[in-house]
């Protein structure tokens, strides 16, 4: 097993353990900040930016980049800007 295969099996097994009190968006946002991975964020056709644990935002104008945004507002996680 490599190093993060078993980062990410100890996550996992962390959130796991604490399933029956954990939705499925938290879920997948303790999964992300467990794992310590960015966030990524893609732009849909009509502008709203997805976001790996399970948000939606938008801006008057711009990328979250121009917007300023360096960590998702939902996860905390560092965001990476998809194409």
């Amino acid at each position: 097993m490599t190093v993060r295969e078993d980062a990410i099996a100890q996550a996992i097994k962390k959130v796991w353990t604490r399933r029956s009190t954990v939705s499925a968006s938290h879920f997948t946002t303790v999964m992300l900040a467990e794992m310590n991975v960015p966030c990524e964020w893609t732009v849909d056709d009509d502008g709203y930016w997805k976001t790996a644990c399970g948000e939606e935002w938008s801006f008057e104008e711009g990328s979250p980049k121009d917007n300023g945004v360096n960590f998702c507002f939902s996860c905390g996680q560092p965001v990476r800007v998809m194409k």
